[in-house]
């Protein structure tokens, strides 16, 4: 005959098992996304912005009545990624999740809406894929040679897309990125790109071959290096203080 559990068990489990019959079990369900409210806020800001062009071509991809894709924004772990956020599929067709990483609760607005603006052209990007492999567009990246390279003719020097993707925000979008950032920031429409800004816009590629590899010196870097660093602790660095507001959730 089995014997029921005792109704006055207490067992105090670890994060991420459950008590059952007493006994505390590993939960194999992974826990739903948290919500990122500032990230949302900025996202909200972005569709705002006077800067057109590129941007507000990328944007309209996952906002307004024409948009055939979405991503989805929230927080959590990244395991031993120190990366400020992710995009990843979400396994749902032409859906998207950019997760920001819960080891930087200091990240300041101006170094969230840096990384969302980069984890956004990453999702753009693979809609141009996706473009290509299931429209049969042959001239979906026509304008990154990288991504041609690698998605198209097999013959880029790396077996990481990530890399392809960041060498075509490096040699295409450091501007954009910056000017978007800069009237974020400021809230006036940008007609002269501070350093600043596109110091940010460079940060959020340190780590990668193409900041490696890129054209900047060491004291470009070091000072790159330095300025990210501030905004994702917001706290000052040497010379240099954070601009943004804390982005606390």
């Amino acid at each position: 005959e089995e014997i029921p559990p005792p109704s006055n068990c207490r067992v105090a489990c670890l994060p991420g098992y459950t008590e059952i019959n007493c006994v505390c079990v590993k939960n194999t369900t992974p826990p739903p996304p948290k919500p990122d409210p500032c990230a949302e806020t900025i996202r909200q800001a972005f569709y705002s912005l006077i800067q057109q062009g590129k941007l507000a071509e990328i944007l309209s991809k996952f906002n307004g009545s024409n948009a055939q894709y979405k991503i989805n924004i929230s927080i959590g772990s990244l395991g031993s990624d120190g990366d400020l956020a992710r995009t990843s599929n979400s396994g749902t067709y032409r859906t998207y999740n950019i997760v920001f990483n819960e080891n930087y609760p200091n990240a300041t607005s101006l170094s969230k809406a840096t990384s969302l603006i980069h984890e956004y052209i990453h999702a753009y990007f693979n809609t141009l894929r996706d473009d290509w492999k299931n429209n049969g567009n042959i001239h979906a990246f026509d304008d990154y040679p990288a991504l041609k390279s690698f998605y198209i003719d097999d013959t880029y020097p790396s077996f990481n897309p990530k890399d392809a993707h960041h060498e075509a925000i490096a040699t295409s979008f450091i501007d954009i990125m910056a000017a978007a950032i800069q009237e974020f920031q400021t809230g006036t429409p940008v007609i002269t790109i501070d350093p600043f800004y596109r110091d940010m816009a460079w940060g959020s590629l340190q780590g990668t071959p193409a900041y490696d590899n890129s054209n900047l010196t060491q004291t470009d870097k070091d000072r790159i290096g330095s300025v990210r660093t501030t905004e994702r602790d917001n706290k000052p660095i040497g010379t240099n203080t954070p601009i943004g507001t804390p982005c606390n959730n």
